[in-house]
């Protein structure tokens, strides 16, 4: 074996021993818990309560049976297999399948770079994808970014191949990398832009045979697309009592507002890229690589393939915003699409830099590691709340079986629900006595048997009934 491999080996096992206090958290600590505990408790419900795929169940159901629509739960569903497979619902199995497809993303999207032989090239490379902050802080959250990543990098290495090979196998391929993709998160549609393109040219030059076969390759991949935001997801809200508890996007001539006559989405964008996307350390790097990107020539097979993954950042800076709106700002995972395109483009950047000033090399690259290990060591500091309230787990749940409905009062946030393993309501009470009362003895009159509370010791667990409904409201806020 090359030195250098034993030396990525190395890399490779010291990144995921980086990943291991995450991994030893027993729950969705970190950043994002919300969206982390619906995406974690739809994988255990599969395991528990229904391995029916098209029949996704969240854990805030109120009294109803929790089965809502939602995306396309491929993520969710891998993971329950697992949890079927070991008898167990550890969420370090969602994690794991995160870090795996982070990893293969990074390995993947290496082949659209020209990496020297030897250690130097591959070690810059490790550290501008794996150390960026979003990577670095998702690739062990219990979310399926990487998986819908993955697969659209599988889209373009697939249709880069069927391209040169022109094998129908290939095409298949492609189209179902990137169907699956927009599954799990629409806003990967943008990958598509190659297929079009094709069709588009073939039109113009009369090639119609091949502007057909496009077109079904068009359809093919976006048939399971409309089927299931479509149609099933509209039927799961309407028929189960429980809709719209996903988020769908906000209204567009708002967003168009917004976008054109604030700064607030512009200064969102910029922030969010130069910030959890490039650490602000690669930020020159960005800029000179993208430089890189349009004027290298000749225009080589690796370099149209950069320029198109750089497209589709740019597509995706204009135009996810009038879908999304602001909503981007917080969720900047909403923007991971762009991410091939932002990794290579800093990596050209230093790369070039490297290759000009040979002897700065090796000091570089401790520079950039040290900055962007800077910008996400934050990530390491979790939540007393929820380590507190796994500690006293046990005592809490005493008397109170997995069948039992429960309120959480803190918000929509599910991860309460999630942290006990248990079902029920999550909503944030009126300050308002009344209405409060109101509010509590709804959930009570509809199967609720017990209510979270907050204590200067933690968290207690008391039985509902009407007078502790009128003792306890209205709740600190």
């Amino acid at each position: 074996m090359q030195t250098w491999r034993k030396w990525m080996i190395v890399v490779v096992l010291g990144y995921v021993l980086l990943h291991v206090p995450f991994f030893l958290q027993p729950d969705v600590q970190g950043t994002h818990q919300w969206r982390q505990a619906d995406t974690a408790a739809v994988a255990r419900n599969f395991a528990t309560e229904s391995m029916n795929f098209f029949l996704p169940r969240v854990d805030a159901r109120d009294q109803f049976s929790g089965v809502t629509g939602m995306e396309f739960p491929l993520f969710n569903y891998l993971v329950a297999l697992v949890y079927k497979v070991t008898h167990t619902t550890w969420v370090g199995w969602g994690k794991g399948l995160s870090l795996l497809c982070a990893l293969l993303s990074m390995l993947w999207l290496s082949r659209f770079v020209l990496l020297r032989e030897g250690l130097q090239d591959r070690l810059l490379w490790f550290t501008v994808f794996g150390f960026m902050p979003f990577v670095f802080n998702f690739s062990s959250k219990f979310m399926p970014e990487f998986l819908a990543l993955l697969c659209a990098i599988g889209f373009v290495l697939a249709w880069r191949t069927y391209q040169q090979k022109r094998k129908g196998s290939y095409a298949l391929v492609a189209c179902l990398a990137l169907a699956v993709s927009m599954l799990i998160r629409p806003y990967y549609a943008f990958y598509g832009l190659p297929m079009l393109i094709g069709f588009i040219q073939a039109v113009r030059s009369r090639a119609y045979r091949q502007a057909g076969l496009l077109a079904v390759m068009g359809m093919v991949t976006l048939l399971p697309f409309a089927l299931w935001y479509g149609v099933w997801f509209f039927y799961l809200n309407a028929h189960n009592g429980f809709g719209y508890y996903f988020y769908l996007g906000s209204p567009f001539p708002e967003n168009v507002q917004t976008y054109f006559t604030t700064w607030v989405i512009v200064g969102g964008l910029f922030k969010a890229l130069c910030q959890d996307y490039l650490g602000w350390v690669l930020l020159p790097f960005f800029v000179y690589g993208s430089w890189q990107i349009w004027r290298r020539q000749p225009v080589t097979t690796v370099v149209s393939w950069q320029r198109y993954l750089y497209a589709i950042l740019v597509l995706i800076v204009l135009a996810l915003p009038l879908v999304i709106g602001t909503h981007f700002i917080v969720h900047y995972y909403y923007l991971d699409a762009a991410l091939p395109a932002v990794v290579i483009a800093s990596f050209l950047g230093v790369q070039a830099l490297v290759r000009r000033l040979p002897k700065v090399g090796w000091t570089l690259w401790v520079l950039i590691l040290l900055g962007l290990f800077a910008g996400t060591w934050h990530h390491y500091r979790f939540a007393p709340e929820l380590t507190k309230l796994n500690q006293q787990k046990a005592v809490l749940l005493q008397g109170i079986s997995k069948q039992t409905l429960i309120v959480t009062p803190y918000g929509k946030n599910p991860v309460y629900l999630y942290v006990l393993d248990r079902k029920g309501w999550a909503f944030r009470p009126s300050v308002h006595k009344a209405r409060c009362i109101a509010q509590l003895r709804a959930t009570y009159q509809h199967g609720a048997k017990a209510l979270l509370l907050k204590t200067q010791q933690g968290f207690t667990m008391v039985r509902l009934s009407d007078a502790v409904i009128q003792k306890v409201c209205p709740l600190p806020q």
